[in-house]
């Protein structure tokens, strides 16, 4: 269980009033006047941490209570006053100046137009120059017959009143009314060991790692027995899947949330997605196992120079323990044609949503990007580090481009 540090009624109230009156309690004055951010939320919050190193006062393990305003205009720069918690999350990126948060107010509240909640996840994609790469999976995803795609919004957000740039909220991958149906459902995870925390309950395969994120089990009983049975018999019938003249496979795995899955991935080359980490799967007994939502974007779409990820040719998926063996097989590689030529036809449209949405972030990004000195320097993973925002943008676009065209030839018109 996280630790929960709390502060007393009478701080919050005063925290409150702070946030209403205070410019001091805000963010620097020109966020405020900018004109891109009639389109960018923002959202502030303080931390009563004697800590002058801002990037340290929020630890990633235990919550930490405080006020939280959103607005979503520029009319006045604080709208909703929201008491709740923040703590830190992430793995490579908890490491940099610029955290990733996990927000749990008090209540479950819809931000922008996106469905009420308590749990919603603060994206820094630092490593991102373009800030785009997890909206861009997030359109692909849309645009696919995946059940549920985390919803976004870009916000600038300010702690102590201070900047700390350009985020992206985004829904929190979970059990919950508004994002995955509860009822009789399995949240499962593929992870490496060396990411699982000491509670975490997990189905070992001979190949992968399944945590059980929700609802929380006990290794042993019966519903976690039923978990481990079923993935068992998934992981036989993709290694037997030629065996069998392909036919087994079909039977544990949802082929259209599969097959659109799958081809998102080689889209963006997601390292991570070859069944490394943040690869989510969900399951109902007596039906079958269905991949997705997708997450964790900010090296994928050739942000990345090693594991041949960053290469316009090749395919991601080729040494895959459990996919390598369905490649050859003719009913997968018919519906891999015909869904490839549905996500060909969105390229233009997907090369709108970049321009159109590196437009509206230009002004935030390039004060993000100030703040933490990144245009021009190469941060692991970077393939390439461009001089301005726009130059890392029309590399995106250049890459995406070619590598939609390189897979329509392999898959269409091979």
């Amino acid at each position: 269980m996280k630790k929960e540090i709390a502060y007393g009624k009478s701080k919050l109230l005063l925290l409150m009033f702070c946030a209403s009156i205070s410019t001091h309690c805000i963010s620097q004055q020109e966020i405020a006047k900018s004109k891109a951010n009639s389109f960018i939320g923002h959202i502030s919050f303080q931390i009563d941490d004697d800590n002058p190193d801002l990037a340290e006062v929020v630890p990633k393990d235990d919550y930490v209570e405080t006020v939280f305003t959103f607005k979503d205009s520029t009319n006045a720069l604080f709208g909703n006053v929201i008491e709740g918690k923040i703590r830190g999350r992430g793995n490579t990126t908890w490491q940099t100046a610029k955290k990733p948060y996990q927000i749990k107010l008090n209540e479950s509240v819809s931000i922008a137009g996106i469905p009420a909640a308590k749990k919603w996840i603060l994206l820094a994609n630092y490593y991102d120059k373009t800030m785009l790469r997890n909206s861009l999976a997030f359109e692909l995803s849309r645009l696919s017959q995946l059940e549920f795609t985390p919803d976004s919004k870009f916000y600038e957000v300010t702690l102590n009143g201070d900047s700390r740039g350009l985020y992206l909220l985004t829904e929190k991958v979970e059990l919950q009314k508004n994002r995955i149906p509860k009822k009789n459902t399995f949240l499962l995870e593929i992870e490496p060991k060396d990411r699982m925390d000491e509670e975490d309950v997990y189905v070992k395969t001979e190949h992968y790692q399944f945590k059980i994120k929700e609802p929380n089990l006990v290794s042993g009983e019966p519903e976690y027995q039923q978990i481990e049975d079923f993935l068992l018999k998934t992981e036989d019938a993709f290694l037997n899947a030629k065996q069998d003249n392909y036919t087994a496979y079909k039977d544990y795995v949802d082929m259209d949330s599969f097959v659109d899955w799958y081809i998102i991935q080689e889209i963006s080359r997601n390292n991570d997605a070859s069944f490394y980490s943040s690869v989510y799967w969900t399951w109902q007994p007596g039906e079958k196992l269905k991949i997705g939502p997708i997450w964790d974007y900010d090296i994928a779409f050739g942000n990345i120079n090693y594991s041949n990820s960053y290469k316009i040719e090749g395919l991601l998926f080729e040494g895959n323990d459990w996919l390598k063996y369905i490649m050859d097989d003719p009913k997968f590689i018919a519906r891999r044609k015909e869904r490839y030529a549905y996500f060909y036809s969105k390229k233009d449209a997907l090369i709108k949503f970049i321009d159109d949405t590196s437009n509206m972030l230009q002004e935030n990004a390039q004060r993000n990007h100030k703040k933490y000195n990144l245009l021009g320097r190469k941060l692991w993973p970077n393939r390439v580090a461009r001089m301005t925002y726009e130059e890392e943008v029309n590399d995106l676009k250049d890459w995406l481009t070619k590598r939609m065209d390189y897979l329509n030839n392999e898959f269409v018109n091979e």
